[in-house]
């Protein structure tokens, strides 16, 4: 009967000061109390609305340092929920659920980010709070770029929170009844959830022992495009990590969610339906176990853990004093609840190893050891882990054969396995028996090139005005060898603008890899195409642009200067066709090396002209220099670019038309690579001469000064 469970909300005023003491934030809002039981605790969350009826429709600010959000419809002021710590509730460490949650930032959920923050209301000092996101379609906007009005979210039993719950109600009924075991069956289900999401969500709940799940705090969301799979968010975990008993570290919670007969809170049998009936497929289960024990061997390592407990602990220490002269309890039982989060990360992995053991009878758990053959020539890729430091060794299953593959580096090229197994071929599948230890070996690559290792091969950047896919670019592996684009970088011509491959991309010899501005968008037309990725937040110009691919160590890739008339190939607007490369032995810098694709709507992931198998033999091509200027006219600076394949001399100069010398612009030795120079130059309007000389030759292009 409290008015803190009524939904109202009144209007505040709100500033916010960050770590310095300075202002950076100063909005009107509204307020409501927030959360479930956790209203009853003395200290309240609450949540913060930006609407325009106070003045501020966005909270616009980077509240969490990590990630590129800087506006926000809502946030959340946590008293951290059942991990509150005051009087009468001193089980609490008041970071738990921040923890949890932080360790998902590499995994393949979303999550809410967190900070750890202190609140005063009118001037009074009310204690502790963790600023959260708000769960909610604007939540997924942010996060993933769908756009929040074409978002399907769900929470507990089907409920609707946005969108319609008919494709999920079809997929649960069609798992409910059919039999995952069958191929076609389970391919099925893939198309319609996302399976890799799904695991690594099931993995980190039953490893965190959230026990107020799955039956509660599950909220599920799909893009509401043809194609779009249904993917699980993260939130809410309290129950974990021995929640007011660091005993339950020995809690079963694999077993907890399948079990099969529960009728209520908190593992009914509809909660653990879809993972009971996937979980009987093998290939399934060995994906599951796999990645599980992926993350036991470093995101839920002890170190790790340890790590991000101390700088939680840290930053809010001091503050605790006062945090319970204002709530109650002893500085010193809140200490202690600290270590109990070391203590469950201690002993919780080797707990659950054994319990995966038993659940599904494996022979047991042995050390596998992974080397190369010399530093800095190559990575290797076990499961879902790309590994960059050798020596490594990690925990893996008896009768769970693991999938490990060798990468090397740029000019390097893989040799062999030596070892518990020896074999020629890059990608292995070890059944481990007993402990082994495997040694990647990588030699000098003589034939290695620059501009033909990995390239751009296809350029969306005029998409069908009915069935858009937004800009894409496609990139292709002239090689026979695996390549390994972590850390990788797409960018236009502007230096601001870039886009970073995602850790623990591989792609395949001859394979194709594409990168997107609206991955759902892209889903939605190519629902064929499984290598792909974004968002980037960039748009590639239709009125001619520049597409670079550089390397993890920013080393120049592949540079493509495409233009919109002639000579490069003329694609209408919105008619959907592409830039293809004509065959990627061809050189993409030059204009005739492209043409508008055969097919409308473009190839990606396939070759972009039939005929072409994938595999050439790559044609040498001259070193080539490339000369323009933007925008063109200009009337006060114009930017000009060109692109050497060599370390050389290089002489740029501005003439005016009767050949005297205007201006010399850089007459220096650079090295290969892209460059751009900004001229803003106090010269009459008029047409002038520029002119790139090297020791390859001589290029002019010309230059219109408007008023």
């Amino acid at each position: 009967g409290a008015n803190f469970w009524n939904d109202w909300e009144r209007p505040v005023h709100v500033e916010m000061y960050d770590e310095h003491d300075s202002l950076v934030l100063n909005i009107g809002a509204g307020v409501k109390i927030f959360g479930g039981w956790s209203r009853g605790h003395p200290q309240k969350s609450i949540s913060l609305f930006a609407r325009a009826k106070y003045g501020d429709n966005k909270i616009e600010y980077q509240l969490f340092p990590d990630t590129p959000i800087y506006d926000f419809e809502a946030i959340v002021l946590r008293n951290s929920g059942n991990d509150w710590f005051g009087a009468g509730s001193e089980a609490g460490t008041m970071f738990r659920d921040l923890m949890m949650t932080s360790l998902m930032k590499n995994m393949d959920v979303e999550y809410q980010k967190g900070r750890q923050a202190v609140l005063y209301i009118n001037g009074e000092y009310f204690g502790i709070h963790n600023i959260r996101e708000k769960v909610n379609e604007h939540f997924l906007e942010s996060n993933t770029g769908v756009d929040s009005d074409r978002v399907e979210l769900l929470t507990n039993n089907q409920e609707v929170i946005h969108g319609s719950n008919a494709h999920y109600r079809n997929l649960y009924n069609f798992v409910s009844s059919g039999n995952l075991q069958l191929e076609a069956s389970y391919e099925y289900v893939k198309q319609r959830m996302d399976v890799n999401n799904f695991i690594q969500y099931q993995l980190a709940q039953i490893y965190f022992d959230n026990t107020d799940w799955p039956g509660n705090n599950i909220k599920y969301w799909r893009p509401d495009y043809e194609n779009g799979r249904w993917r699980w968010i993260i939130y809410d975990t309290d129950f974990g990590f021995g929640m007011w008993d660091k005993n339950k570290v020995s809690n079963n919670t694999l077993q907890f969610a399948l079990a099969p007969n529960n009728t209520g809170w908190p593992n009914p049998a509809w909660s653990t339906l879809l993972f009971r009936k996937l979980i009987t497929n093998v290939q399934f289960r060995d994906q599951f176990i796999n990645s599980f024990a992926d993350q036991i061997n470093t995101t839920f390592k002890k170190t790790n853990i340890d790590l991000l407990i101390d700088e939680l602990t840290a930053n809010i220490s001091d503050e605790m004093v006062l945090h319970a002269a204002r709530w109650g309890g002893s500085y010193q039982n809140w200490k202690n609840r600290a270590n109990d989060l070391k203590y469950f990360a201690q002993f919780r992995p080797t707990i659950v190893r054994n319990q995966i053991v038993s659940r599904f009878g494996l022979g047991g758990t042995h050390n596998l050891t992974l080397e190369v053959s010399h530093g800095g020539s190559g990575v290797v890729r076990l499961n879902t882990l790309m590994l960059r430091e050798f020596p490594w060794t990690g925990v893996y299953f008896q009768g769970v054969p693991v999938e490990i593959t060798a990468l090397p580096e740029p000019g390097y090229r893989f040799s062999h396995w030596s070892g518990s197994y020896e074999s020629s071929e890059p990608r292995i599948v070890m059944n481990l028996d007993a402990a082994g230890s495997v040694t990647a070996h990588f030699t000098e690559d003589p034939g290695y090139s620059q501009g033909d290792y990995v390239k751009v091969n296809e350029i969306s950047y005029n998409s069908d005005s009915v069935h858009s896919t937004r800009d894409w670019v496609e990139l292709v592996n002239r090689t026979d060898q695996y390549v390994d684009l972590s850390g990788w970088l797409v960018m236009d011509n502007n230096n601001a603008h870039h886009y970073v491959i995602r850790e623990g991309t591989v792609l395949k010899p001859y394979g194709y890899h594409v990168v997107c501005r609206d991955r759902f968008s892209f889903r939605a037309v190519h629902g064929d195409v499984e290598n792909f990725e974004g968002n980037f937040n960039f748009g590639l110009s239709s009125e001619g642009d520049i597409v670079r691919l550089y390397s993890r160590d920013k080393e120049i890739m592949s540079l493509v200067p495409y233009d919109v008339a002639d000579p490069w190939p003329v694609i209408a607007p919105g008619s959907g066709y592409t830039l293809a490369l004509i065959s990627p032995e061809k050189n993409g810098l030059l204009s005739d090396s492209w043409a508008i694709s055969e097919q409308r709507l473009g190839t990606p992931g396939a070759p972009n002209f039939s005929g072409f198998t994938g595999a050439e033999e790559v044609e040498t091509i001259g070193p080539v220099m490339s000369l323009r200027n933007y925008p063109n006219p200009f009337s006060n600076t114009t930017t000009i670019e060109f692109c050497s394949d060599r370390h050389q001399h290089v002489r740029l100069t501005v003439y005016e038309l009767n050949g005297r010398v205007l201006d010399l612009l850089i007459d220096e030795t650079r090295p290969s690579g892209y460059h751009t120079f900004n001229w803003s130059p106090s010269i009459p309007a008029g047409i002038y001469i520029l002119r790139l000389e090297t020791p390859q030759g001589v290029q002019t292009n010309r230059i219109i000064k408007m008023k």
